[in-house]
């Protein structure tokens, strides 16, 4: 039996408590974000749009016990000083980053980490350092460190695993990691030529699963949809929560009976009362 497909959501303010999640159909949520202190450091700490260590470890015990799993992001453009953060530095010390990553998985027995890793230059041009051997460099080092029975996700933008792509850098990180990532969460939002109009979403998401000339695809199960929750959330690639349901959910479910499911950036946006909460469950799992 296929599963049900997936309703994920990034948390990044904490201006709604995260137990307000327990009243809404999310089946995972993901605390953005584990982020290098400085553009000079490799040590990552916590943001502080997330709870204190202690409230956060209280939240999560809540958030498992009402069934929703809890995910820690890693990655992004920006470290906790607000500058870019360095990636240069921190392909030189991916095993530091795994562990340190694998750390806050024991420290708050989360579900598993997300790999948030938009360093376009380094996927897509080898330059200067490459984004392919670092992307799977952390992923196998980090399904080591955390073992198998731990979720690893990632976010990639769709340039990055696109069918009309020449060597897309995301179909070489999958193929060289094999079943270590669990999850894609393809960001359909910000890239206006990629996402505009939405056949060109259902195109690509289709294409992924099946293939291409040396790419082998992943089942749907492993593959969700990413959108903004809100307009504000993205500069561009929103709509409104009944047309994610009838141009998007609607005909994957129908082409793959393991539709991943749906990603949501981001939670602050509506909170239990947003149109995903209201709306998109009833696509999702139609009766």
């Amino acid at each position: 039996m296929a599963q049900k497909p997936l309703m994920v959501t990034y948390y990044n303010a904490n201006t709604l408590a995260l137990s307000t999640l327990t009243s809404t159909p999310y089946t995972d949520v993901i605390l953005a974000f584990a982020l290098p202190e400085n553009s000079q450091s490799t040590t990552l700490a916590l943001s502080g749009n997330l709870p204190s260590a202690s409230d956060l470890k209280s939240d999560i015990q809540v958030l498992q016990q009402a069934g929703i799993m809890v995910h820690l992001s890693f990655g992004g453009e920006v470290g906790l000083d607000g500058n870019p953060i360095n990636y240069t530095l921190l392909s030189q010390n991916v095993s530091s980053i795994a562990d340190q990553l694998a750390a806050f998985v024991t420290e708050f027995n989360l579900d598993g980490i997300d790999i948030d890793y938009e360093d376009t230059n380094a996927l897509m041009n080898a330059t200067p350092y490459n984004g392919v051997t670092f992307a799977t460099d952390l992923t196998n080092d980090l399904r080591q460190a955390i073992g198998a029975d731990k979720i690893i996700s990632h976010a990639p933008q769709p340039p990055y695993l696109w069918q009309d792509t020449a060597d897309a850098p995301y179909a070489q990180i999958l193929t060289n990691t094999g079943d270590a990532i669990d999850r894609i969460y393809m960001q359909y939002y910000n890239n206006p030529w990629y996402v505009t109009p939405v056949s060109q979403i259902i195109d690509n998401y289709n294409a992924i699963v099946a293939g291409w000339s040396g790419f082998s695809g992943i089942a749907a199960s492993r593959l969700l949809v990413g959108k903004p929750v809100a307009e504000s959330d993205a500069g561009s690639g929103w709509i409104p929560a009944t047309d994610i349901g009838t141009q998007i959910i609607t005909p994957l479910l129908a082409a793959h009976s393991d539709f991943g499911g749906v990603m949501g950036w981001q939670y602050s946006s509506g909170g239990p009362n947003s149109p995903w909460v209201t709306t998109l469950p009833g696509y999702l799992r139609p009766s």
